[in-house]
């Protein structure tokens, strides 16, 4: 009988060890520049320039709907720092494709194509992780909202700092729930 009891804590703690160690290896290698000013974005057929962190790049765990997130890039100032009384439209929600697109893992853009038949995303090259020049690596924010409208008009897709993809309500509010604004890139 000593065995069976050992064998109760012995094997959860095995496969716990086991499981544990692709993320630490991960998220321990993660890459974080510490700029978090607006970054022009450029590879797999796009120039995007990304709001800084503030008002179009909010890192707290407040939480904003879909619809909160399109009214502030509608109103944000040119230098993405302050919101204007009246729509500005210079920022934007990306597209889901864009936010697929721009995906990056060690500094090297993602590969990541938007299969829009199947709703689906892919990255060629490796799989994306919360790390800069576009994720803020210890935000609590891991999704955020896209232009992109789901199968229906009360839905719109989210892109999850792994690269995930999915459509959910434009209502919902979580705390990890924000969004980044981008702007096309000046011709060079």
């Amino acid at each position: 009988m000593p065995w069976a009891r050992r064998i109760t804590w012995l094997l959860p703690l095995f496969c716990y060890l086991v499981f544990s160690i692709e993320p630490l290896i991960r998220i321990s290698g993660r890459i974080d520049d510490g700029n978090y000013g607006v970054r022009t974005i450029v590879g797999n057929g796009l120039a995007l320039v990304w709001a800084p962190e503030g008002p179009g790049w909010p890192n707290d765990s407040k939480g904003y709907s879909w619809h909160q997130a399109t009214e502030i890039c509608a109103h944000l100032q040119d230098d993405g720092l302050s919101l204007s009384d009246s729509a500005l439209n210079i920022w934007r929600l990306p597209t889901i494709a864009e936010a697929v697109a721009s995906q990056v893992r060690h500094n090297m853009n993602a590969g990541g194509v938007w299969e829009e038949q199947s709703g689906t995303a892919s990255y060629h090259a490796a799989k994306p992780d919360k790390e800069s020049p576009l994720w803020k690596h210890h935000s609590p924010v891991i999704y955020w909202w896209t232009a992109t409208a789901g199968p229906d008009t009360s839905t719109a897709y989210r892109i999850v700092y792994n690269g995930q993809v999915h459509a959910l309500p434009k209502k919902i509010r979580m705390g990890d729930f924000s969004f980044r604004a981008v702007k096309s890139a000046p011709p060079r």
